[in-house]
């Protein structure tokens, strides 16, 4: 679900689906073609109209997406996959989109947190250590992160 907030009245104004989009983790847009980008938990990123909420199309990503980017200059949108993979969707009008390319990166238990696109897309990340079995206490127990193993990964845009 997305929805538009209205930041006077801090009131919802609009709430809009994804399906078929599920598990949205990152969310980008385009201002000159009031396009939203989804990644979402189920492989896709979808794309929806920021005005009407009205879902345009669906692309394939990959597993474990975190997080959403969207460059004006490039017109491409980025889904940083825990798969060990970047997604670079090319934006070619308004309703129009197509997979530009699946970069690999590092592959990782949780993707990283944050992507800043521009033509150099940075995406931080580590290695993770062994996942504890879950607990009572803990029933969605995280891998702990490996010391030293910190990277910032750098996918460049080559002419």
């Amino acid at each position: 679900m997305v929805c538009a907030i209205n930041t006077t009245t801090w009131k919802v104004e609009h709430s809009w689906p994804l399906a078929p989009g599920e598990g949205p983790t990152g969310l980008a847009i385009d201002v000159a073609t009031h396009r939203l980008f989804s990644n979402c938990a189920n492989k896709m990123m979808v794309m929806l109209d920021a005005q009407s909420g009205k879902v345009i199309t669906t692309v394939p990503i990959g597993e474990g997406v975190d997080g959403a980017a969207y460059d004006p200059g490039t017109k491409r949108a980025f889904a940083p996959n825990g798969d060990g993979t970047l997604t670079i969707v090319q934006e070619d009008g308004a309703d129009k989109f197509h997979v530009l390319a699946t970069v690999p990166t590092q592959r990782v238990r949780a993707p990283s947190r944050s992507i800043r696109a521009c033509t150099t897309s940075y995406l931080p990340t580590a290695k993770f250590g062994p996942k504890p079995a879950p607990t009572p206490k803990n029933p969605k127990a995280r891998s702990a992160l490996l010391p030293g193993t910190f990277v910032l990964v750098d996918v460049a845009e080559t002419p």
